[in-house]
């Protein structure tokens, strides 16, 4: 039940995204979505915690903020230039930048099924993207949108967890 309401919670928090990214300047419906997640975060926390964080976990906890900061802003650049659902279509390319990754900075070996997945991931783009160009997904009919291709796909490298995260 409690993991059915998180995903009716975060659905909801994208299709409101979707209509402030598609209203407002990107900084603003990224600020204020940051924004309020901290005020949000900062009362659970000192409601549920005796302590504030130390400087040393505020300190630590700065990397991991920033790649998230840049993941936010890419989903919300993303989701006010393409349809919604080919935005989070394009996120679940997350578990294959993981993969190379994981390849990159910890020099894990990747297995050919990985390798195959991974392919058939990039196909699932281009399908997307296929469909873009189709005026089929296009918003308003417009031909592909490369700056929110990018952006969906940038998010999805930046929501796979990094060494630091």
């Amino acid at each position: 039940m409690v993991a059915a309401m998180g995903v009716a919670l975060f659905s909801a928090l994208d299709a409101m995204m979707k209509a402030i990214a598609s209203t407002y300047p990107l900084a603003q419906s990224t600020g204020m979505r940051y924004w309020a997640g901290a005020l949000v975060a900062a009362m659970f926390y000192r409601w549920t915690s005796k302590e504030w964080p130390s400087q040393q976990a505020l300190v630590r906890s700065i990397p991991r903020a920033i790649v998230n900061l840049m993941a936010g802003t890419s989903f919300f650049l993303a989701v006010s230039r393409l349809p919604l659902v080919d935005t989070i279509a394009l996120t679940f390319l997350s578990p294959l930048f993981l993969a190379a990754w994981g390849r990159i900075f910890l020099h894990e070996h990747l297995h050919p099924q990985a390798l195959l997945a991974m392919l058939v991931g990039l196909v699932g783009v281009g399908v997307v993207a296929y469909g873009q160009g189709a005026g089929q997904g296009a918003i308003q009919g417009q031909p592909l949108d490369l700056l929110g291709l990018g952006a969906a796909i940038a998010t999805a490298a930046l929501y796979a967890p990094f060494p630091w995260s």
